[in-house]
């Protein structure tokens, strides 16, 4: 029996050696453990995620996960922690947001954003990817010669937080309404600057449209958790476009006075 205690002894004397920190110690300096639920994440459709966590002293956390996972676990220390979870934004996305260069539209990006505090042994955050792009479809009624299209505005991406990024955004794109009537350009959560829409229509012909006004005017929330598409048709004469949103049987018609 005497030999048995020795030995217990023995165990939790090693067991202690090697814990980095022990209960009588002052535990402020010893890691928190951040577990990121992903039970709620199609890792087959979403994946790779591109996971980012930092404090104000900066990074703590870089990863790609590829794999399905329901919980993933970091090791971070007691404060406060930024945590963004990203997916489809590809190398437009760092450490430090997302940026979108001039001449590309938005990525097809879902977000994950969120502050914890991590001020105990563990704490527990729950992904949820949110849809941060308007998809933003452009008809072309009764148009047979080729028009270029350039849709500027104010935002180019989002920062660390997940928040929308002031920045030149400008996207080019050429239309061939011969071969298609339509084209599609994918927009970035807008904060209430300018969308503009610049058509030229072949022959020397250049007109711009107040896009945000138009999308104010019929509802469209910028602030909801995902956003939904919109649809925009330009008629013949480029006197008259109608707005419809994602999943609303309304259509919005706007006469443009030239």
């Amino acid at each position: 029996m005497k030999r048995l205690s020795f030995l217990m002894m023995a165990g939790i004397m090693w067991l202690s050696s090697i814990c980095g920190c022990s209960v009588k110690e002052d535990r402020e300096d010893c890691p928190c453990r951040l577990f990121l639920d992903m039970a709620g994440t199609d890792m087959t459709a979403m994946s790779p995620l591109a996971l980012y966590v930092s404090s104000d002293d900066g990074p703590v956390c870089e990863a790609v996960l590829t794999d399905p996972v329901e919980t993933y676990v970091v090791e971070v220390p007691r404060t406060g922690l930024s945590v963004q979870v990203w997916s489809g934004g590809g190398n437009m996305v760092s450490q430090q947001g997302l940026t979108i260069p001039v001449g590309s539209d938005c990525p097809r990006i879902y977000m994950h954003s969120s502050s914890v505090v991590a001020n105990g042994d563990y704490v527990r955050d729950t992904v949820v990817l949110r849809k941060n792009y308007c998809m933003l479809t452009i008809l072309f009624s009764e148009m047979e010669s080729p028009y270029a299209l350039v849709l500027s505005g104010e935002v180019a991406g989002y920062d660390q937080t997940g928040a929308p990024q002031p920045g030149k955004f400008q996207v080019p794109v050429p239309v061939d309404t011969a071969m298609s009537a339509s084209t599609q350009v994918c927009l970035p959560r807008q904060n209430g600057g300018e969308l503009l829409l610049e058509i030229a229509d072949g022959s020397g012909n250049t007109k711009t449209f107040p896009l945000h006004k138009y999308i104010a005017a019929v509802g469209y929330d910028w602030a909801e958790p995902d956003l939904k598409d919109l649809k925009l048709t330009l008629d013949y004469t480029m006197t008259a476009v109608t707005l419809v949103i994602q999943g609303w049987d309304e259509e919005f018609v706007f006469d443009i006075v030239i």
